[in-house]
């Protein structure tokens, strides 16, 4: 199974439509993803002022990838 990670503009799509008052079920149609990847992007990335800026939700992104292990290719 492949995964696509949201991109910058993805993100920015979503911050637009759900500051209009898009459903995560509409962003999801409109994007061509499913409902729950945009729920988790929005729950994940949500502040303290509880909206989703894409800027600092890509930045986090990029900060989760930087930190996360990389696989080990000659492990079994």
């Amino acid at each position: 199974m492949s995964y696509r990670h949201l991109t910058v503009y993805e993100r920015s799509q979503i911050e637009t439509l759900s500051a209009l008052g898009y459903s995560c079920r509409a962003v999801a149609r409109l994007l061509g993803r499913h409902h729950s990847t945009i729920n988790r992007e929005l729950q994940r990335n949500k502040g303290r002022e509880q909206t989703y800026k894409a800027d600092k939700a890509h930045l986090a992104y990029q900060a989760r990838r930087r930190k996360s292990n990389k696989k080990d290719s000659s492990l079994p």
